[in-house]
């Protein structure tokens, strides 16, 4: 859905962002501006600056900086138009939707599904504390979820009437269609609606935004026609091949701790969670996805799996981690005692012990040979070659090359063989998945140098035309100066073109001119800056290094402060940008009269050189003149 320009500056106008980041970084006031600990990197004296007249912040230590989309972005792990919905959520900013477009009528439907299923979480949840769930309530304490973990996690039951939550849901306005297209209700062949959840303990689901979007349920009756757990089927809201149970909760642990502990099931991660190890979310009892593995790359790249010590779980998480090495993570695997799982672990032996298995985890190489050994693989010459090229296709796998070298020669070491012996094998895997690649393209009819122009390794960063031409160390007080005035906003920016003539060619520098064309090329909106900052075709160093401009005051003449009334001469916005444009006439000039002499050396009978250098240094004098006497 496209958000209009309109709309974004709505929810900016409406969001405070000293409010917004106050809520996650303590803020103390300092001048104009506030400062706190930046919370995306760890840092004792405080370096991260938020200045809400501009209404953007910046890291000094890191060099993080946006405005307050940015910040919910980057924090939330959100894509730029989830952030503005959050915010306008938060701020209570209505998107409009035309109803006529299709488009719009399924967002409008989706909404509706979240409020739903919202409100069957609350429904199911206020249960558990009655006496009718108290079946349910037992057997979470019985898990060992203390009350805290059920109010986080909005753990509850259902109860075993047929229909309790669909009529209660109807009542409130939702229509019978939701209800079934969420999985809540299933229409029997007589017509009639009933609850899909019944005498379950229920574990609620929720997306990286923190909306419930399904559920999964455990029987706690003996009903031997129906099947122990179940789950939310796949809905408008609903694909548990995109999910990560937990990840709400669990985010800000795994970007501070910068890696993630993945598990198989609910009771693993609320076990793990309620124990301290924060940094942990379940692939919910399927198989590891891409769509998963992109979800997590917002907050991480590198995983532990801590899956089940049986031969189950042991393949899961060789699989898994093969997946994870392709997608660009950096893997490691927990070796769990045979037949345990994290809960049982933290329940038998505690804490420690698992602390302990997620520290000593191996590499995917190491867990794999070791995992090889003990099924047999040197039991027959088919079983080791098996096994050897299986490991050396999911090295080639791994998108950076650089690690295929220390992969082949840590499995070489394993397997006691020579490192040219595993080259060869690699070699020919290698050749055959580039062959692969090329046949791929060749059939989609694609123009290899444009597919070859195209591709972004993971660990590369995106970079545009701009991000070459611009040097922070080539750049002049004075330029700054001018750029920081054309970015408070259209009206200083206009006033700049047509009052004081500023133009591409009044600055000196590269970097200058570079951001001066980017700042003229986003001049359609009143906000500048906030243009800037959310244009994806901006690479973010560039966009970092704009507001470092925009939010630092430049001196405007150092010689200011020795011949006027600083105080008086703050606000003389007309002086100062004068002062600026006429020190760059002046650099001009110098140029000019360095070019005329290299010329003069080379023809020095040449008058016209001569008459040229005279006029050049009568200028320069004059503009002295003008620059201190102002």
């Amino acid at each position: 859905m496209k958000i209009s320009q309109e709309i974004i500056e709505k929810v900016k106008d409406a969001a405070d962002i000293v409010e917004v980041i106050g809520e996650i970084v303590s803020l103390k006031k300092r001048g104009s501006n506030y400062i706190g600990l930046c919370p995306f990197h760890k840092e004792k004296t405080p370096s991260f600056t938020v200045s809400p007249e501009k209404g953007i912040y910046k890291c000094f230590g890191c060099n993080r900086a946006g405005n307050i989309f940015t910040f919910i972005s980057e924090f939330q792990g959100l894509k730029f138009n989830e952030a503005v919905i959050f915010l306008a959520d938060k701020y209570n900013v209505h998107i409009p939707k035309n109803i006529n477009n299709e488009d719009n009528k399924t967002q409008s439907r989706i909404e509706l599904a979240y409020e739903a299923m919202a409100e069957a979480a609350v429904f199911y949840h206020k249960i558990i504390r009655k006496k009718e769930g108290n079946i349910a309530l037992q057997y979470f304490h019985k898990r060992e979820f203390n009350d805290e973990i059920i109010e986080l996690f909005l753990l509850g039951y259902s109860l075993t009437e047929w229909d309790l939550l669909t009529n209660k849901l109807i009542k409130q306005g939702f229509d019978e269609e939701i209800l079934i297209e969420t999985g809540l209700a299933i229409r029997s062949e007589r017509g009639k609606l009933y609850d899909r959840f019944r005498a379950r303990a229920m574990f609620t689901i929720k997306d990286f935004m923190g909306r419930v979007v399904g559920f999964g349920a455990r029987l706690m009756i003996d009903d031997k026609s129906q099947p122990k757990y179940i789950n939310s089927p796949q809905s408008i809201i609903y694909d548990k091949s995109k999910l990560l149970y937990g990840i709400y909760e669990s985010k800000n642990a795994i970007r501070d701790k910068k890696f993630a502990i993945m598990v198989e099931g609910y009771a693993d991660y609320l076990t793990l969670y309620r124990a301290g190890i924060e940094n942990v979310v379940a692939s919910s009892g399927t198989s590891l996805t891409n769509e998963q593995l992109a979800l997590l790359k917002r907050y991480t790249k590198s995983i532990s799996f801590a899956y089940d010590g049986d031969e189950a779980g042991i393949k899961a998480a060789i699989r898994g981690a093969e997946l994870a090495l392709s997608s660009g993570f950096d893997v490691k695997i927990a070796n769990l005692p045979n037949g345990q799982d994290p809960d049982t672990i933290i329940k038998i032996n505690g804490l420690i012990q698992m602390e302990y298995l997620i520290r000593d985890a191996q590499s995917y190489i190491e867990f794999a040979y070791k995992n090889a050994l003990e099924t047999g693989i040197n039991d027959s010459a088919l079983a080791f070659s098996d096994f050897v090229r299986s490991t050396i296709k999911a090295i080639v796998a791994i998108p950076d090359s650089l690690q295929h070298d220390f992969y082949i020669r840590k499995f070489s070491q394993l397997l006691n063989l020579s490192d040219k012996q595993l080259r060869q094998v690699y070699k020919y895997r290698k050749q055959y998945i580039e062959e692969q690649i090329i046949q791929e393209n060749k059939e989609k009819s694609f123009d290899k140098e444009a597919i070859d122009f195209l591709k972004i390794d993971d660990n590369q960063t995106l970079i545009n035309y701009e991000e070459l031409l611009i040097d922070p160390n080539n750049i002049f007080n004075e330029e700054k100066l001018l750029l920081n005035y054309a970015l408070k906003g259209l009206e200083e920016f206009t006033n700049l073109i047509e009052r004081y003539d500023i133009e591409h060619s009044t600055f000196f520098s590269q970097t200058a001119k570079t951001v001066f064309s980017i700042i003229q090329s986003h001049s359609d909106e009143n906000n500048i800056l906030d243009t800037i900052i959310n244009d994806n075709m901006i690479s973010q160093k560039v966009k970092n290094y704009i507001i470092d401009i925009a939010m630092n005051e430049e001196q405007p003449s150092e010689n200011w402060h020795k011949r006027f009334n600083a105080e008086a001469l703050a606000f003389d916005i007309n002086n100062i940008i004068l002062d600026a444009k006429n020190k760059l006439k002046l650099r001009h000039l110098k140029q000019s009269i360095k070019e005329i002499q290299e010329l003069m050396k080379e023809d020095e009978n040449n008058i016209n050189h001569k008459i040229r250098f005279i006029e050049l240094l009568n200028k320069e004098k004059e503009l002295n003149s003008m620059i201190y006497k102002m």
